[in-house]
Parts: structure tokens; sequence; C-alpha cells
């Protein structure tokens, strides 16, 4: 009798034993699978972070070399009403009224707190090119610039007011503008005609700044029509000394002698 009843529940107690089994195999492998999971959303997380942590260190140290890039330093010659952002903020490209070996030469117009405007002209003189002995040679023509014009004074030469210096790429020279443009435009381009009395003017005060300079022991080495400026009233000044080299003094070495100037226009040696 106690047989039959057993083998009657044997069914069912295997059946619960079975599920007791299943559900203990079942929480284990759900509490593995939980572990495993939050390790790997772990591992997950400290790589995301090391990953940040990288992009927000490039990105500061990028921001840093920008802002090391970009520290102008302005040096001036005159008296200033303007600085480096009234410069800058009105170069905006449509300004051209030159473009040259050494350059480009911006028109700009300043407008001052009493709403008078002052109209400047600004050489921009980029050094970052694929070729050395270019750059190189814009150091040098930026330097000679800055080196004559910043210690001379004269009324036929032209005023440089102030040079503004970046320390990877661009070298800007502000000088007062000449409204005449030069004495090439007037001379070979159909911009008008220059009555006599006007040539001779001309030819005039550009013997004056010569001479000046030559009683400094300073040769602009390229002289010509282009160089020669005109404000409004076509009183003539002396521009552009990229090329200007101040003669060295008794007892001093001499460098080597080099060929500079615009063919054509060289004097004979």
């Amino acid at each position: 009798m106690l047989e039959g009843r057993l083998l009657a529940r044997a069914p069912d107690l295997l059946c619960r034993r079975g599920w007791g089994l299943l559900f203990h195999t079942s929480a284990s492998t759900i509490v593995s699978y939980i572990v495993k999971l939050a390790l790997v959303a772990c591992l997950a997380l400290g790589a995301l972070l090391q990953l940040l942590l990288s992009i927000s260190t490039a990105i500061d140290v990028y921001r840093r070399r920008q802002k090391s890039d970009n520290v102008w330093k302005l040096t001036s010659f005159r008296r200033l009403n303007f600085d480096v952002e009234d410069v800058l903020k009105n170069m905006d490209g449509l300004d051209l009224i030159g473009v040259g070996g050494s350059g480009k030469v911006h028109r700009i117009q300043l407008r001052h707190r009493d709403r008078q405007y002052r109209i400047l002209a600004v050489k921009e003189l980029t050094r970052k090119t694929r070729n050395q002995q270019a750059e190189d040679q814009m150091i040098h023509l930026f330097d000679a610039e800055v080196k004559v014009l910043g210690s001379i004074r004269h009324r036929n030469i032209i005023t440089l007011l102030c040079c503004i210096t970046v320390s990877i790429c661009t070298n800007l020279l502000v000088y007062e503008y000449m409204e005449n443009g030069s004495l090439d435009q007037w001379l070979h381009k159909p911009r008008g005609r220059l009555d006599w009395p006007s040539r001779v003017g001309i030819a005039t005060d550009a013997a004056r700044g010569l001479s000046y300079m030559h009683d400094l022991a300073i040769i602009h080495r390229d002289v010509k029509s282009s160089n020669i400026l005109l404000d409004r009233d076509f009183e003539a000044k002396i521009g552009d000394f990229g090329l200007a080299r101040v003669l060295a003094k008794p007892g001093e070495s001499e460098p080597a002698s080099v060929i500079m100037g615009t063919p054509g226009h060289i004097a004979p040696g």
C-alpha cells in the first residue's frame, strides 16, 4: 500500500525536484551574467573616461597652441589712436590695393569715437611658405623695413606708424595712407597726366628724401617710380624699404656684395 502511494507520487516528486534544480541553475546563470555584464560595463566606462580625458587634453593643448600662435605684438613708432583689434577687424580681404612679391597691401578705414575716419595702408607679409629661402627673405624684408623706417623721420619718406608681429606666420606694417598712389601709376597707367611743374616737384621731393637717407648712410637699393608715393597734395615720399641697408661704419666689416633691386632700375656698377 505504501509502495503504491510512493509510486503514485513519484512523478510529482521528480517534477518538483527538476524545477528546483532548474530554478537553482537559472539563478546561478543570471547572477553570473549580471557579474560579467557589470564587469564589461566598468571596463567600457573606464575606456570611455580615458578617451574623454585624452580628447580633453588634446583640445587643451590645441587651444594653448592656438593662443600662443595668435598672440599679437604691436610696436609703435608714432603716437597712435588705435590698437591691434582696430586694424585686424578692418582687414576683411575686400580692401586690397596692391599685391606684390613682398606681400599684400590693404587700405583700411578706422572710425574713432568722435566719428572721424582715418585711412591707413597695411602691408601684410606672410612668412609661412614651403620654401625656406622665401620665408627667410620675407623675414629679412620685414626686419629691414622696421629697422630703417622705425628710426628715421622726414617729410619725403613714408611714415611707418607701427608694426604688428605674430609668432608663427604673419607680420603687418602700418603706414600713413597715400591718396594718389605711386608715381608709376601716373606715368605708365591711364590714371591721369602730370604737368611739368608737378613732375619737377615730385623729383625734388624724392631727391630730398634720398639726400636725407644718404646723410645717415642708408641706401635704399630699389628706387623706382612704383616706390615713389604721392599724398593728396602730390608731395612725394619714398617707400618700400625692404631692401634698404645701413652702411657699415669705418672699421666695421661689410657683408658680402649681393646684387639687390629691380632689374632695369639697378644702378650701374
